[in-house]
Formats: structure tokens, sequence, C-alpha cells
């Protein structure tokens, strides 16, 4: 009842701070002293002593409670990618300046508190060391600088600190009860905790993993399997195997926070605040634990003057943790993410501690007999220490953090917000002036309704008059008058300016490539883990001051393979080739017939069921000697050995006749001894010669002689060398060779699949940017900048994804087999879900036609390799000419290229074209030469189609709406149309996938027969890929690349006398219909408005 009246009071004191906005207070202050003040009643009257039920749990209970909950909290909820970049930071921060910290305060400390000897003052310093930085963390969280690289070092050195602190607390503990004195033993017992903590957390975090993949649909059962696993493990490892059990759960953590990505993000959130909500519980429970034990018991024993060391012990403690991080500074800096001072202050302040310290204490007086008054000691400092932490470091973390600069808003997060905020104003008044027009809301309060829906800027504290925001929003653009024109010109940014809004460019580009790599992971273009690395990977890049994806890694990944793996590959291969070494059989029978049995496989099997055999009498033979065994059982081990004996002499001779291809010495000795096997064999054979006649000599020899300890020395010693005989057995891998590097070869290719899937979606997700580019940024030089610097980073990838495809096109084949697959199978998903919400299937056959798709996806990731037959890497070549670009700027001509966009027809232009993709259909269909250079990077195979084949083609299937011609003409147009639709109004809330999905009933007819074209209803839009067009009604030229408006009503086409152009061009319209409007039906609609021209196949003019 207790403990529930304290959850109650802290929730309801949590509730009052957050409502009136001050987060620096936290329930833990108003906790530790009202348990202060709990404690002295419990002093004081015994009625409330028998009601304060914490009292009475043995501090080893709360310990395995509290600890595994913090750890395995903070472990679950990292950022993985961000933590292994960080690791080496953390491990400095939880190594060198953990015990550099802690032995100088303890060694300070001890004279000061004591006088101590050098383990109580270094245990001392240790437990001042642990920290619980989420105060600091959740202020990072909230701050617009990049700081997530610091909330990971001061989460990852609070793990590691508790692990570390529970070792040295068991080592120094156990020293000063004397049970350890010399140095290997404290070295074995670190090894220990370390090797068993290690491994059986990884372990145990592989079957979690394994467990969740099981079970991620059934979150409750995960959440089950979740909350067992970390208890289950921390008592196992520590009281059973006698290791770390804090290091197990550490790694548990980790392990298990990988499969975090295959959750659902609202069963992810529900296992995050479930485990959140256990760690305030369990602090709430210690917490109160300590202020109430401190005030009852402790204080009352303490003097004034320990009252006073607290604070030295504060400063102290502070003072030598920033001088530890100091000196390690230069080290810490080049690792990782690299960290500045304002990173160290912020590491060094946010250290504050937590509860686990007194516990560990309590725990350590009851159970480990630490002395009465050093225990009071210990435990008053360490929890004074706690609670000046909270009350000085976390209520000053804010006011820290702004003098520091890290609460300060660039002034491109300005401008971002200020866009941002000029468009949410822009959308809500044209809502309110849309419901204006609804006659049922007439009679609407709108004054409350503009009041209710004012929003308050993020970086703004107070809101001024709407008229007054509005001006404000367009702070992002400074304007200068010119003196002569009196024109408002837009002034151009300082230096100081001009980076800020290079690093908002750099941030927004990375926004996007975000969104990219979403959504293509939505379409089934990537798989789970692969948007996990590549997100983490553009949030890692928020946080850098460069603000750019580094691409070093993935370019080391494509020629990379692991160093085991190389080892292990190296020596099967250099052991294959030893064994395909053959040997001439003899040209006599005898030996020949030796050579067969020797070489067969049955003879091999033969021996090793031979040795093993031999070790049975071998291994009761050594046994029985300590026993002193009968003269029978003599006799019978020396016959037994005997006859093993005999079986090996017999091998080794018809070896060395199998091998004797003309003479015995030259080739039978000579080709035996090239073995390692041969000779190994040859030295256990002489070894057991004297084993041998050592054994007859002690069989016939004296009974007085028999007693020697020298004969028994050397008998074990033989022995033991006979007993070698079992390392033979290894050669058994032999047989394994081949699977080895057949496995080998798998992963090696499963690992290239993932890279090649990473790179073909980082590749994907740089082209959407540079269509996106001129939405994105505005600034001209910070465009032309940017989109130099994308270009670069994407022909790089490309090249790299060409050679790939190159030497192993499996790889390739496999990445897009599964990525159609699964883009067909989540558009069947959607189509699932479409028909329930329409009420053509209810809830129980969607779950059936659900489990069918998980079937289905369970297929599509056992597809381990796809082969195909092509291979090569083009490289494409454009630079646009003077001619080039007249003939497309007024005629509409495009530029004979392929795979660019028509963005890019003005500017040069370097591509790679990697196998599986066709050349030259531009050409074909136009009868125009090419304007731009293909050559090979590697050897290339090539398919070559003639012009006369494929117009002869074109012949066989010559329908003027879906033959040839206009499906391959739709082909090469849509790469033409999707960016000019991104920049209609229409269009610019889809995505690129969702336009060509839009794209897909399109079409091109061939109107080569037309001088007028009608735009009739039936059409949603029209696009005009090549050529030139006028409006029939207003004469307004459109050339191509162009959207033609809906205003327009009928087109004048190239073939009309109204058009006056000088070359021949015929004018090419992408037609996307409208709903439910089939291609032939716009055709026959529209043929009765057209004009046709007039032609030999019988046309009439109109």
């Amino acid at each position: 009842m207790f403990l529930f009246t304290t959850l109650l009071t802290v929730c309801a004191f949590q509730a009052i701070m957050n409502h009136f906005g001050i987060v620096s207070v936290t329930y833990n202050i108003f906790l530790i002293i009202g348990s202060f003040i709990w404690g002295t009643l419990v002093r004081h009257y015994e009625l409330i002593e028998n009601y304060t039920s914490v009292l009475v749990v043995p501090p080893s209970d709360l310990l395995i409670l509290y600890l595994p909950v913090m750890i395995f909290k903070t472990a679950l909820s990292l950022d993985l990618q961000t933590f292994y970049r960080c690791l080496p930071q953390i491990l400095i921060i939880s190594l060198p300046v953990f015990f550099l910290t802690a032995l100088i305060t303890g060694s300070v400390m001890r004279y000061i508190l004591g006088p101590w000897d050098f383990a109580t003052g270094l245990l001392f310093g240790a437990l001042c060391c642990p920290t619980y930085p989420y105060i600091v963390v959740r202020l990072l969280k909230s701050v617009v600088a990049p700081t997530q690289h610091v909330e990971v070092l001061l989460d990852g050195e609070s793990m590691f600190s508790i692990a570390f602190v529970m070792m040295i607390n068991k080592i120094i503990m156990r020293y000063l009860m004397g049970e350890m004195s010399k140095w290997h033993e404290f070295v074995l017992r670190v090894l220990r905790f370390v090797a068993i903590g290690v491994a059986s957390g990884y372990v145990v975090g592989l079957i979690g993993r394994i467990l969740i993949r099981k079970m991620y649909h059934e979150p409750f059962s995960i959440l089950a399997m979740i909350f067992g696993v970390p208890y289950l493990a921390y008592c196992t490892v520590e009281y059973i195997f006698k290791g770390s059990g804090a290091i197990s759960v550490l790694m548990i953590g980790v392990v298990m926070a990988q499969e975090r990505a295959i959750l659902a993000k609202k069963h992810d959130r529900y296992l995050i605040e479930f485990w959140k909500l256990l760690t305030v519980v369990m602090d709430v429970v210690t917490t109160t634990y300590c202020g109430v034990v401190t005030a009852a018991y402790v204080y009352p024993q303490m003097k004034w003057q320990q009252m006073l060391l607290v604070v030295v012990t504060y400063f102290m403690y502070y003072f030598v943790r920033f001088f530890s991080f100091l000196i390690f500074f230069s080290i810490s800096g080049r690792l990782g993410f690299g960290i500045t001072l304002k990173n160290l202050f912020v590491c060094v302040w946010g250290g504050a501690k937590n509860s686990f310290g007194p516990i560990l204490i309590a725990m350590d007086y009851h159970y480990l007999e630490m002395p009465y008054e050093v225990a009071q000691i210990f435990f008053f400092h360490i929890v004074i220490l706690y609670f000046i932490s909270f009350l000085i470091n976390t209520n000053f973390s804010s006011l820290l953090l702004k003098i520091l600069g890290l609460k300060e808003i660039s002034m491109e997060r300005q401008i971002s917000m200020n866009n941002c905020m000029k468009h949410i104003f822009a959308k809500r008044n044209r809502a309110i002036a849309t419901l204006k027009m609804d006659r049922f809301l007439a009679d609407t309060n709108w004054h409350m309704v503009n009041v209710a829906t004012a929003m308050q800027h993020p970086y703004r504290t107070k809101m001024k008059n709407e008229r007054e925001d509005e001006d404000d929003f367009f702070l992002g653009y400074r304007f200068t008058e010119c003196p002569d024109c009196k024109q408002q010109l837009v002034g151009e940014p300082n230096p100081k300016e001009m980076r800020e809004m290079m690093k908002e460019a750099k941030m927004r580009i990375l926004k996007t490539k975000k969104m990219s790599y979403s959504r293509q992971f939505e379409n089934g273009m990537l798989s789970k883990e692969g948007v996990r690395i590549l997100t983490q990977s553009v949030e890692a890049a928020m946080d850098t001051e460069a603000a750019v994806m580094e691409l070093e890694g993935l370019h080391k990944k494509f020629n990379q393979e692991g160093c085991c793996s190389r080892f292990l590959r190296n020596r099967v291969q250099n052991l294959s080739e030893n064994k395909k070494q053959t040997v001439r059989p003899p040209r006599k029978q005898f030996r020949r017939f030796c050579f067969y049995v020797v070489t067969n496989s049955k003879f091999e099997i033969g021996m090793y069921v031979v040795i093993v055999a031999h070790l049975i009498p071998i291994c009761v033979d050594v046994y029985f000697h300590v026993m002193n065994h009968s003269e029978e059982f003599e006799v019978i081990s020396v016959a037994l050995n005997t006859m093993f004996y005999l079986i090996y002499c017999l091998e080794f001779a018809m070896k060395i006749l199998a091998y004797s291809w003309i003479f015995i010495c030259k080739h039978g000795f000579g080709t035996y001894f090239r073995s390692f096997w041969n000779i190994f064999n040859f030295i256990i054979l002489w070894g057991n010669t004297a084993d041998l006649i050592l054994e007859y000599y002690h069989l016939f020899a004296p009974r007085d002689e028999k007693a020697l300890p020298s004969l028994w020395e050397m008998h074990v010693v033989l022995e033991i060398l006979r007993l070698c005989r079992i390392i033979k057995i290894l050669r058994v891998v032999e047989i394994l060779y081949p699977k080895i590097i057949k496995r080998l070869d798998t992963s090696a290719n499963m690992r290239l699949t993932g890279i090649y899937e990473l790179a073909k979606t980082y590749v994907t997700g740089e082209e959407e940017v540079l269509e996106l580019l001129p939405f994105i940024i505005d600034h001209r030089k910070i465009r032309e900048e940017m989109k130099r610097k994308i270009e670069e980073d994407r022909l790089m990838v490309l090249k790299l994804l060409g050679l790939l495809q190159k030497d192993r096109p499996w790889i390739a084949i496999t990445v897009k087999t599964k990525q159609a697959i699964r883009t067909i199978l989540n558009s069947m998903r959607e189509a699932i879900n479409q028909l329930k919400t329409a009420g053509w299937v209810d809830e129980s056959e969607q779950i059936k036609l659900m489990k069918s798709m998980e079937e289905l996806y369970k297929k599509v990731n056992s597809i381990k390799a796809v082969h195909c037959f092509f291979q090569g890497l083009l490289m494409l070549s454009y630079t646009p000419t003077e001619a080039i670009l007249e003939n497309l700027e007024e005629y509409g001509r495009l530029p004979i290229v392929d795979y660019i966009s028509s963005s890019q027809f003005q500017e040069n232009v370097v591509d790679y074209i990697v196998s599986g993709n066709c050349v030259g259909e531009l050409s074909t269909l136009t009868n125009r030469p090419y304007n731009s250079k293909i050559s090979a990077v590697t050897h290339t195979q090539v398919y070559v189609l003639s012009n006369a084949a494929i117009k002869e083609a074109m012949g066989l299937n010559p329908d003027r709406v879906n033959g040839l011609e206009c499906r391959i003409w739709k082909a090469e147009s849509i790469r033409i149309a999707v960016p000019l639709l991104l920049s209609i109004p229409t269009y610019q809330t889809l995505r690129n996938d969702q336009i060509k999905y839009a794209l897909e009933p399109a079409f091109m007819p061939n109107l080569s027969n037309y001088k007028i074209f009608a735009v009739t209803d039936k059409i949603q839009d029209i696009l005009l890929i090549e050529g030139v067009v006028a409006d029939l009604n207003t004469r307004d030229i459109f050339t191509a690349p162009s959207y033609i408006p809906r205003t327009v009503q009928k087109l004048i086409l190239p073939t009309s006398s109204l058009m006056n152009i000088p070359i021949d061009v015929e004018a090419k319209l992408l037609i996307i219909p409208g709903q439910n409007v089939s291609q032939m039906e716009i055709m026959r609609v529209s043929e009765e408005y057209c004009q046709m021209v007039r032609w030999f196949g019988g046309w009439a003019e109109y």
C-alpha cells in the first residue's frame, strides 16, 4: 500500500510540473525530499515504521529488480547505427575515464573521510561513478542542434558504468574478505565476468531475436518474452555461472534491439513505453528506499562534519570527472562522430547519479560483511550526492545548453519553419474560405474559428497579432532597393548566412532522401533491414556538422570480405589444392593393388574407425594404471595394443608401396613424406613402437622393477602421444571442403545482395532528389553545388553497381526479381484493404487473405539467387550543342539520348547503363542519329537488332493506338512525363511511383494523319512529348516537352497549314484518359471532331 501511494503521489507531482511547463524539476527531487521527511517520521513513530513496507525488502531483491530494467531499457531503445559508431568513444569513457575518475576520487576521499585503505577508497570512487542521464538526454532531444551522438554517449556510459561498478564491487569485496590476493586471480575473475557475460548475453539475444521473428504479429507474446528474458538471464549468469549479469543483460538488449525494425510502429512504441514505465516504477521504489533508510537510520549516526564533506565529495567528483574527460579529449575526438568542447561539457554535466550505488552498499553490508561505519559513510555520501546532482545538474541543464549555444535556432531552421508556417496558414485560410461557402455553416462564429485555429509559431514565445505574424513568415528573404531603377532586388546573403543556408539545404536533401527510402520500402523496393540501415545513416548524417551521408563505407563493402571468411577461404583453397596433387599409379601389379586400396575412400573411413576403437583401450589402460590393475588385464591390454600397432604398420607399408611408381625410396618414401598427415602418423608410429617395447618389458620384468616411477612416467608420456592420433580424425573435414566453399560463396552473395539493394535504393533516392532539387532549394548557387555533389555520388555508386552486376549478374537479377515480387504483393495487399473498406469482404475473410499474403512474402524471402546470362557496363556521355538546344527550344525536337530526364536536356550528363537495358529506341523511332556517346567500360556482350528488323516488327502490328511503335513511344515518354507532372499542382502531392501508376493507362497514338486534334471531356490530361502544337482558339504555341493546360479544346498539329514549321517534326502526345474511359473510346470521340489529312488510303478532309 505504501508503494502504490508513493507511485500515485509521484504521478500527481509530475502531472503538475508538466502542466506548468517545468521540465527540469523532476519527480526524483520531490521523491528524495518526501522520503527524507517520511524517514524522519519513521525514526520517531513506530506505527509509521510498520506501515513503511519498503524497509522490509532485502537489498539484493531490490538490486535484482532494479538493475536489469535500467540496463535493458537503455540498450533496447538505442539507435544502434549511432551506437556502433560511437562504441569506441563509449568504451573510452567507460574504461579509462571511469577508472581514472574512480581512482583519483577514491584516493583523495579516503584521507578526507577515512582513513581507509586503498581498496576501500577505490570502491568509494567507483560507487560515485554510475550515471543516470535521462533528464539531460530528454533535454537534448528537444534542442535543434545535432546532439544525437551525445545522447548515445551518455546512455552508453550509463549502461557500461553500472556493469563495471558491479564487477569492481565484487572483486574488491572478495579482496577485503581475504578470498583473493594474487594478481592473476584478479585477472582471471575479470576475464570470467566479461567472457561469460558477453557469450551468454549474445546467445540469449540471438534466441530472443528468433522468437521475435516468429511472434512479430503477436505484440503481447513479444512483450511477455522480452519481460522475462533479462531477469532470467541476469539471475542465471549472476548466481549459477558466476559471470557478470549486467554485461549479459546489456548484450541481450543490444542484440534484440536489432529486431525492432520488423515490428510495427505502434507495437515498437508500446514496447518502449512499457519499459519506460518499468524504469520509472523501479526508480521510485529504490529512491524511496534510499531516502527513508538515510533519514531513519543513517542520518542520526552522522556528525555535522560529514554533512559538510558531502559538498566536498560532489565538487571533487565532478572536477575529477571533467579532468579525466579532458585528458582523453583528443583521443575520443578522433573516433566516432568526434566530440567538441561543448559536447564535453554536456557529457560531464549530464552525469547525474542514481540509486544504484546505495542499493549496492546496502547489499554489501548485509551479505558481504562491509564494516558498519564504512557502510554508513558510503551510503550517506552516495545518497546525498544523488540528491545534489539532481538538484543542481538537472535543474541547470537547460541553462547550460543555452549558454553553450545548443538551444539557439539557426537561420536556416528559422527560414524553413517560416516557410512551413506560411504553408500551414495558407492551407488554413483556404479551408476557412471553402467552409464559408457552405450554406449549412452560414451562422458559424467565424471569429471563434479564427481564434481557435490560430497556431503558435514554435520558435516564438508569444504571438503577435495575425497580420504581423503573417509578415514575419517572410523573414527568409531580404530585399534591397536599386538606387537607379527603384526596383526591389533580392539581396545576396553574407558568408555566415550562406553557410547556414548551405547547411539547411543539406538537411532538406537528407530529409528528402529519408522520405524516398521510406517510399521505396512501402512499395516493396527495399527490405526492412535495408530501410533501417539507410534511415539510420541519414539520421547519423543529420547529427554531423557536414550533414552529408558518407559513402566510403559503402564503397569498401563492395570489395570487402570479412577477415575470418577470407582466412577460412584461403586455407580451404590451399588444402584443396594440396589434396588435388595426384600420384601416378605404380607399374607392378601388387603395388597397383595397394594404390587402389589406399586411394579408396572406404580405406580411409576404415582407418578412422580403427583410431576410434583404439581410443577405448588406451583410456582404460591409463585409468587402471592408477588403480594397480591385475596381470591378466595387463596381458589383454598389451595384446590389443599389439594388434592395433600391426594395423598401423600395415597402413604405413601399403602407402609406401602404393606411392612407389618405380623406386621405393625415391618415389614411395618421397611421396609419403610430402604430406603433413603422413609425417604426423609416422611420428606417432615411432612413439607406439617405443611404448609397445616398454609394455613388453613391463610385462616380463621382475616385480621390483615394475614399480619404478620413471617407467610409469615414460609410459604416460607415450600413451598421451598415442592419443594424439585422434587428431587425424580432423581429416574428415576434407569431405566438407566443397560445402565450406559453397557456404562462403553463399554468405558472400547474400552480403553483396544486401549491399546491391542498398546501393540501388541510394541511386534511386539520388535521382528523385535531383528531380525535386528545384523545388527544395531556391538559391541558384547552392542548388548548383548540391546538384554537382549529388551527381558525383550517384555516378560513383552506379559504376560500382555496374561492375558488381558484371562480375556477379545473378545478384542484380535476384534483387530486381525480389523487388518486383514485393511491389506486386504490396499492391495486392492494398487491394485487399480496399476491398475491406468497400465492404466486399468482411474481417474474417480479410484475415484469411492476409494469411495467404504472408505465405507469399515468406516465399520472397526464401529466394536465394536468380541466374542470368548477360553482362557488361556501358557509359553514356551527353554534351548538348547549340543546334540541339535550338531545335529543342524552337521546334520541340528531343535530343536522341537514352536514360536522362527532360530536366537534363540542357546539361552535360554522364551516366552508366547496366546489363538488362536497351539503347537506341528513340533513334529508331525518329530516324535521327544519336546525340550522345556510348562506350563500353568493361567487356560487354550485346544483342543487336537492326532498324529493318524493328521496322518489320512495327509493320506486323500497325495499330495506331496499341501498336508496337505506340507502345515503345509510351515507354520512352514516361521518363520525360514524370518531371513534367511534378511541376503541375494537381500532381505535386503524389510520389514518383504514384505518378507512374497514374501514367499506366496513358497511351500515345499515331497522329500522323491528324491536322487538328480535339481535346474532349474523356481526356484527363495531355503531355506534349515531342514537336510543336498550338491552341486553335488562342494561337498559343506549346513546345515539347510541356504540359497542355486543361483549358485547351483543340490543338493544331504540325501537319496543318496553320502551322508554319521549317523542319519536319511529328507531334507526339501522351494522353491520360479519364477514369473508366478506354483508349479506343477517346479516339472514336476525337475523330468526330478532328480534322484529318487527305491521304491515298481514302481518308477525306473534314
